[in-house]
């Protein structure tokens, strides 16, 4: 490859990593972060898991569902390690836990000895990482206040946007 050639992939690769970042940061509203093909608001009022619930679903969005360690670790990280809501109860019937948002219960990361249901606990909270917690999760009374994150729609454009640029750097390649 000459230098030329070079410094036009080297540009082209730049242009299309900058592309990328503004359509990732615009694909989520003011107060909304992205990751991994959702967007995240982070609301630092105390409220019940009921209210927080609502607060969310005013903003279209849902209490979050957790479905990686990776998830798991970033929602946590939004209330630097505090305790928050998750969008997971057994309100509907003891034992059995659903996400608010429907989605599939295929993750959990319980702290020893939870869920147990203590008093009558049907709602789920984080227990951060402060005070030697490890990201895990525990049941708690509805009616407690933590703080809570909402979350918003599957965004999946970021991969078919880098697709598309892909196929027409490729076909620009090509047709050299």
């Amino acid at each position: 490859q000459s230098w030329g050639e070079v410094l036009l992939l080297s540009a082209t690769k730049l242009l299309v990593f900058l592309f990328l970042n503004v359509l990732i940061t615009d694909v989520c509203q003011d107060d909304w972060t992205y990751f991994k093909g959702y967007c995240y608001r982070k609301v630092s009022s105390c409220d019940s898991w009921n209210e927080s619930q609502q607060t969310c679903t005013a903003l279209e969005a849902n209490l979050p569902s957790i479905h990686s360690q990776e998830e798991n670790v970033y929602v946590q990280s939004l209330h630097g390690g505090e305790h928050s809501w998750l969008g997971l109860s057994d309100i509907k019937s003891e034992g059995t836990f659903v996400w608010s948002d429907g989605t599939l219960f295929d993750f959990h990361y319980w702290a020893k000895h939870q869920p147990n249901n203590f008093h009558n606990e049907d709602c789920v909270h984080t227990l951060g990482f402060l005070q030697d917690h490890t990201y895990e999760w525990n049941d708690i009374n509805c009616t407690d206040c933590h703080r809570f994150t909402c979350k918003r729609g599957n965004v999946p454009i970021a991969n078919k946007t880098t697709t598309i640029l892909w196929i027409s750097f490729r076909r620009s390649k090509q047709d050299k």
